[in-house]
């Protein structure tokens, strides 16, 4: 059965759920251990909230971290927990207006990063991400360029689901649209395939593609003329 604005609280346990008060609707974070459960009424009171940062340190004691990733958010196939978010359903219009990268979906501290560019490929959600140039935001990217962590999340809002078996047999839900809200560095993703692709410290960005073009001319042009 297919629901538009479903209702999503107690029917998924598996899942972290959280009341947007300005909508009323339901916003999933999904990182957590799939034994967990939780019943929130409000974000404020979102588990995943109280869990323990990493400790700080003085970013000089830090090696140069990578200032850009590949990532894959989200993977079109079977998750830890048997749910499926259909790569061709997601709606990136909102997100790309606000495109946050968070740490484990804390909704309350300032992001840790920026999506500079966010797409759909082989069957995934994928995104090059800027860390922000805050002490936190470093600690983080030099998990991510040393090879210590690798996982990311999203936290999207359903808006077309249904029901299905999973390949073990249990209950778990096909996300068929769904609107992004946030992308999240997470110890441990909830799919096994939503990681970094890996540090992209000489990534061009999109914008400067037309300057880069009309170089290429100059140059071409000027070597023309010498012979």
């Amino acid at each position: 059965m297919n629901v538009n604005q479903p209702s999503i609280g107690n029917s998924l346990p598996q899942l972290i759920s959280a009341r947007d008060s300005a909508s009323q609707s339901r916003i999933l974070m999904r990182w957590i251990p799939a034994e967990a459960t939780c019943s929130l009424e409000s974000i404020e009171d979102v588990a995943i909230s109280k869990l323990p940062l990493p400790d700080h340190h003085d970013p000089a004691d830090l090696a140069p971290p990578a200032q850009r990733i590949l990532i894959a958010a989200s993977m079109g196939s079977e998750d830890r927990i048997g749910d499926i978010l259909e790569s061709s359903g997601w709606e990136l219009e909102g997100y790309r207006r606000n495109p946050v990268f968070l740490w484990a979906h804390q909704r309350t501290m300032p992001p840790i990063g920026r999506s500079l560019r966010t797409w759909i490929q082989d069957d995934s959600l994928q995104a090059l991400v800027e860390f922000a140039p805050t002490a936190f935001a470093r600690q983080i990217a030099n998990l991510f360029a040393s090879g210590f962590m690798r996982g990311i999340s999203v936290g999207f809002r359903p808006l077309e689901y249904q029901t299905r078996k999973s390949s073990q047999g249990r209950g778990g839900y096909l996300f068929k649209r769904q609107e992004l809200l946030e992308i999240s560095a997470a110890p441990v993703p909830m799919h096994s395939e939503a990681l970094s692709l890996g540090v992209d410290d000489h990534a061009t960005d999109a914008s400067t593609l037309p300057a880069i073009a009309a170089s290429v001319v100059e140059l071409w042009e000027a070597a023309d003329g010498l012979t």
